[in-house]
């Protein structure tokens, strides 16, 4: 196993020092100056498929991913539910490692499921080669009977899928994580988190390094999908030199993209095409290629508590890839097979539903450059600003104004609405001195045991509470609204509230936009259009509530409003 990591350290130290024979050198500088094949902004829609040993017990309690079964037997992150699932249904002596066997694949036809995606209208395929769990579906120099070959369906999946998808048309990707839950080459404590971390070497050599290189020579996978946001950086991971070694001298060299997922340094920053957060949607034309990987249901991998409801209709999945391609986005869609082979009959209504229409319309999607304005009036694109910054704000901390000075901790809660009360709360003012402004939540992104669930308050000085214009007639209960003019964006999150909003119209005062804002006033269900004047001299922009639709905000919701578009 050594052997690799010398050979890829003698090339290192070759591409540095030679640079005329070598194109890029392993420094971020380097690999993010290289530009993204264009077959990828072209090809716009891929899917994504999340197949393995977690695919057995298809299990996660309502509303969570099926595919951190094993993470969940651990570290019992989600009150024990999947360990007393677990106990109850393959006894307290059934290892995680016994689905292996369970694992049979026994109807799986690869040319079927090609044949399916290029009807759906994809470009592009990207399967698990190996999840967090470990489990290999191809056989793997570092897993010895811990993989698809020696074990359960006795079949290279990656290997069978690759041909089948290539004979189809399409163009194959590899999904590949980072790291690994429960291998003892690399053991961090559960309960308390793994930083700081060391230790991991040996896992980098004999297993990260020598298993991407593997799929790579074998398989030669147009896309390389990385994973996992915390744990190791792309030090730790040697993950530059890997690819430095992809982009000069491996077989797909010239046509390979990656993405941002390289060490808990990279994601967002550095790497091939971005992708942010999971489901990252952004509401305006970000500078960097990205991509949107998203689900057809709740989960990733296939959860059977899942029903009709939790699935995203056609014409939600078709607005999602029309907005995604808008603002200069991929769209790579998951499907969670069955243990036996199956997509089942729902997704695949939902993939030929998507195909169907873009036989119509794919002119509009394929090869297409993003137009110079994204939004002509409100769209969903609004309510994904409500998701990323209110719920989930992985990146709220690097936000104009926004400093750990003014952020504070305030524990961890089952819910937003928890989080809510927490920073609605006076004992917040007490403790920091400052009244808590707005609050992050971090639940769905990241989800280890230590960090999720976890909610943040802000004290930013930038926000002003915005006077009330108009009288109330319905209930607006908690805290002021407040606004800022600190995010300087051609669109932009404009004002926000950590209050609740009932029934009824009034209106507000705001800092005066151009005539080409929209405003919109948003929760968790969806946007509501809203009118807007100018108000009288400097006096700013009254937003009036009218006729809003209520029954789409849940009872005690948290609510914000938007202002898009602003000059």
């Amino acid at each position: 196993m050594m052997r690799i990591g010398l050979l890829l350290f003698a090339f290192v130290q070759h591409c540095s020092l030679t640079q005329g024979s070598m194109t890029y050198k392993p420094t971020w500088d380097s690999l993010d100056s290289r530009p993204i094949p264009e077959w990828f902004d072209d090809a716009k829609f891929g899917i994504f498929i999340h197949w393995g040993i977690f695919s057995v017990p298809a299990w996660s309690k309502e509303g969570a991913i099926a595919e951190w079964y094993y993470q969940r037997l651990l570290t019992g992150s989600d009150g024990n539910a999947t360990r007393d699932f677990h106990a109850r249904t393959y006894g307290a002596d059934f290892s995680y490692a016994d689905f292996g066997s369970m694992f049979k694949a026994e109807l799986w036809n690869p040319a079927q499921w090609a044949e399916l995606f290029k009807a759906a209208g994809a470009k592009y395929v990207v399967l698990t080669s190996k999840h967090c769990d470990g489990w290999a579906n191809w056989k793997s120099p570092a897993k010895w009977n811990y993989n698809s070959v020696e074990n359960g369906p006795g079949r290279d999946l990656v290997g069978e899928l690759t041909n089948a998808t290539r004979t189809a048309g399409l163009k194959m990707g590899l999904y590949y994580c980072n790291i690994e839950w429960g291998n003892p080459l690399l053991p961090w404590n559960y309960e308390n988190g793994p930083l700081p971390y060391s230790g991991q070497e040996r896992y980098v050599e004999e297993v990260f390094l020598t298993e991407l290189m593997d799929i790579t020579q074998k398989y030669k996978p147009s896309i390389v999908n990385g994973d996992y946001c915390v744990l190791l950086n792309s030090t730790q991971l040697r993950s530059r030199d890997f690819l430095a070694w992809l982009y000069n001298e491996s077989p797909v060299k010239d046509e390979v993209v990656v993405d941002d997922r390289w060490g808990t340094d990279a994601r967002c920053h550095h790497g091939g095409y971005w992708t942010c957060h999971d489901k990252f949607q952004p509401n305006y034309l970000p500078p960097h290629k990205w991509m949107d990987e998203n689900t057809i249901g709740i989960s990733w991998g296939l959860n059977r508590l899942e029903t009709v409801k939790d699935y995203k209709t056609v014409d939600v999945l078709v607005e999602m890839l029309v907005s995604n391609v808008a603002y200069g986005g991929n769209l790579l869609l998951n499907v969670g097979p069955t243990s036996d082979g199956r997509i089942i009959p729902v997704m695949e209504e939902r993939l030929l539903g998507m195909g169907e229409w873009l036989q119509v319309n794919g002119e509009a999607i394929y090869s297409t450059k993003p137009w110079r304005n994204q939004t002509e009036n409100v769209t969903r694109g609004s309510y994904d600003i409500l998701v990323n910054w209110s719920n989930i704000g992985t990146t709220d901390m690097s936000e104009p104004g926004q400093t750990t000075n003014t952020i504070k901790y305030l524990g961890k809660f089952e819910s937003a609405q928890q989080c809510l009360n927490a920073c609605s709360s006076s004992n917040f003012e007490a403790k920091f001195g400052r009244k808590c402004l707005s609050f992050t939540w971090h639940s769905n992104d990241c989800s280890q045991p230590q960090w999720s669930l976890t909610c943040y308050g802000r004290t930013d000085s930038s926000w002003s509470p915005a006077k009330k214009l108009g009288g109330t007639a319905g209930q607006v209960q908690g805290n002021t609204i407040y606004y800022t003019n600190s995010k300087e964006k051609a669109t932009t999150v404009y004002a926000t509230s950590i209050g609740m909003l009932s029934a009824g119209n009034f209106t507000l005062e705001l800092p005066q936009p151009s005539s080409a804002t929209q405003v919109s006033l948003l929760s968790s269900k969806g946007p509501q259009s809203l009118r807007w004047a100018k108000g009288e001299g400097n006096k700013g922009i009254n937003i009036e509530v009218e006729k809003v639709d209520f029954s789409i905000f849940p009872a005690g919701s948290a609510y914000v409003f938007v202002l898009t578009n602003v000059n």
